[in-house]
């Protein structure tokens, strides 16, 4: 823990059940809240941003469920949820898989088991919070440099482009569902010499695919992009179905086409 007590948010509606977990909590160097109802629990996120952690039961008493209060909560701000409940069946915990990643334990699981899941919760949240940095840092990174990532389906033609391919070109992403919808919009001069360079990487010949051409915006001019691509292997380190690569806006670099 380095030292730092980190703030729990227990809901539990028994409040024998809550006075004895909240004890225990404490004695393992949490700082722990506690209420009894979803809408208190929304609440105190809502006006407490200290809170590092939500146990949440699954059974509340009136009003909303342990459930209902989670998805609301996790409109609100992202807090890892560990749903600690006496439900075991397999549709209950299906249904708190859909909302929170963060784990479930029984309550009779005891303390030991209950610390090393609030721990776990933590290094997850770390780890999930430095993927979103380093993410963002990529983002920014792409952005400067007019580069965007995209990948294509091999067997179907569906493609899937990033927002800052389509906005280079003036469109939506929406625009584009197959490669087709993209390839028409290639230069005439360079159609086949492009369509070459992903036949001969797909037959094998060529270990990446990589093509400069130009591409005709939404508003009629064209610019050049340089594509670089690979097959993405499967599981088994064989070549998979989907080919993923990088566009580069080079127009800037190497003049107006």
């Amino acid at each position: 823990m380095d030292g730092i007590a980190r703030t729990i948010l227990l809901v539990e509606d028994e409040a024998i059940i809550a006075l004895g977990n909240k004890r225990v909590l404490s004695k393992y160097g949490y700082s722990v809240l506690v209420e009894s109802s979803g809408e208190k629990a929304i609440d105190t996120v809502k006006a407490n941003r200290n809170i590092d952690l939500i146990l949440m039961d699954i059974d509340l008493g009136n009003g909303i469920d342990g459930i209902e209060t989670a998805k609301a909560i996790s409109l609100i701000r992202n807090v890892p949820i560990l749903f600690l409940s006496s439900h075991t069946d397999l549709e209950t915990i299906g249904q708190t898989e859909k909302i929170s990643s963060y784990g479930y334990v029984t309550k009779t699981s005891g303390i030991i088991v209950l610390d090393a899941s609030i721990k776990m919760a933590f290094k997850l949240l770390d780890a999930n919070n430095e993927i979103a940095k380093n993410n963002h840092r990529l983002d920014l990174a792409m952005t400067a440099a007019n580069m965007a990532w995209w990948e294509m389906k091999v067997e179907t033609g569906e493609v899937n482009f990033d927002k800052r391919k389509t906005d280079m070109l003036g469109y939506s992403s929406e625009d584009f569902k197959h490669y087709t919808d993209f390839t028409s919009l290639i230069h005439p001069d360079d159609f086949e010499m492009t369509m070459e360079a992903m036949r001969r990487h797909l037959s094998g010949e060529k270990d990446k695919y990589e093509i400069e051409y130009r591409i005709r915006r939404r508003s009629g001019d064209y610019i050049l992009f340089s594509d670089i691509g690979r097959l993405l292997n499967d599981n088994n380190g064989n070549k998979g179905k989907t080919v993923t690569g990088i566009t580069i806006n080079t127009t800037d670099a190497k003049g107006h086409c």
